[in-house]
């Protein structure tokens, strides 16, 4: 975890980490920073980076993950 930012809590996601700027945009996957980031092609900007061990997330998660956003993003305890 860096910045700040996490998945499982709700307001920080929807609220972004330490910038303050929302990664996750509800009902538009398209426009939020998460999906260009965890879907770019560019190793450069590609989250994770390619420095990491983690690999990048496949199409099928990045596909999985707008959907949600798409359709609203809820968490568990909602």
């Amino acid at each position: 975890q860096k910045s700040g930012y996490r998945l499982d809590i709700r307001d920080t996601a929807l609220r972004g980490g330490d910038s303050g700027r929302p990664a996750i945009i509800p009902h538009d996957g398209a426009s939020s920073p998460l999906i260009q980031l965890v879907g770019s092609a560019d190793p450069d900007h590609r989250m994770p980076p390619v420095k990491s061990d983690a690999p990048p997330l496949s199409e099928q998660e990045v596909a999985l993950l707008r959907a949600w956003i798409d359709a609203g993003p809820s968490w568990p305890d909602e």
